[in-house]
């Protein structure tokens, strides 16, 4: 592979590779200033953690910026195709321009190199994924097997992520704070009641019911059964490993666990008061959930 392909990065490789650039289209890497950068409209991610930003700050601060971020003109500025992490860490650092390149695309290869960048990083949330599915198939009119072949993926894959989009929103809220699972939640779905739904979500978070128990406890539900008798019977206790897991998924905080005598000490470490008043407001939203479901 050429440098020039390398220089693209993951999402435009996948959507470019082939194409333009390929081809021998010219392009090169220039400063340009940040104040004339705009974020890209089509980004799929919602929420950006901040320890991740400050964290590629230090980075790009030693000398480790790998790749331009890409952009497209928009009138008189510019607009962010991929590389929106890397302009955060750059404003972080309060520089005055950064690396990129410049490029012709549409909304809808805009979408979808922001896609696949975020997809392939591994940590883009299932709602934010799947609503980008859904905007690349309402909007763009790419069928699930189009899909799959741009981003990647298999077109069950692409279904199941959709899938998620039938869900209220609470639901889909515990999805995005990390207390309910993708799979777990698609397990809710032939619950078409919406309170029942919402009940049995809640239940399975309280009680930390796997997939395999959120099934069961499913199942119940459709032959009008008396709910968790039996699943609260067979709380599974889950491994160190796993439970810190979780947590950093739902805190996106550096997170320590040790065992004690009389059980376990958790900690939490935020680098500044911002950080821990956004936690602070996301367990309260949270609790709410759970407590109103």
């Amino acid at each position: 592979m050429s440098s020039s392909k390398r220089a693209l990065g993951r999402g435009l490789g996948a959507l470019l590779g082939a194409g333009a650039i390929a081809q021998g289209t010219p392009y090169r890497v220039r400063p340009v200033s940040l104040e004339s950068i705009e974020p890209n409209p089509y980004q799929p991610r919602r929420m950006f953690s901040e320890d991740s930003i400050q964290e590629l700050a230090r980075s790009i601060q030693q000398g480790q910026l790998l790749q331009p971020i890409a952009l497209r003109e928009s009138g008189d500025s510019y607009q962010i195709i991929n590389g929106e992490r890397r302009f955060r860490a750059f404003q972080f650092l309060q520089r005055s321009q950064i690396p990129a390149i410049v490029l012709d695309l549409d909304d809808r290869d805009m979408l979808l190199s922001a896609l696949v960048e975020n997809v392939q990083r591994e940590d883009l949330n299932a709602i934010d994924e799947a609503i980008s599915y859904q905007t690349l198939s309402s909007e763009f009119g790419l069928t699930h097997e189009e899909i799959a072949v741009k981003v990647g993926k298999s077109r069950s894959h692409i279904s199941n992520s959709m899938r998620l989009l039938k869900l209220p929103e609470s639901v889909r809220n515990f999805i995005e704070s990390g207390l309910l699972t993708p799979g777990g939640a698609r397990a809710l779905l032939p619950l078409e009641d919406s309170s029942k739904l919402k009940r049995v979500a809640s239940d399975a978070i309280v009680h930390g019911w796997n997939v395999r128990q959120l099934e069961a406890q499913v199942k119940l539900e459709l032959n009008d059964l008396k709910p968790g008798v039996e699943l609260e019977k067979k709380q599974v206790s889950l491994p160190p490993e796993e439970i810190v897991l979780r947590l950093k998924a739902l805190f996106h905080q550096p997170v320590e666990l040790k065992r004690k005598k009389s059980g376990f000490e958790l900690k939490l470490n935020f680098s500044d008061e911002d950080l821990l008043q956004g936690f602070l407001s996301k367990w309260e939203s949270a609790t709410r959930y759970v407590n109103n479901v």
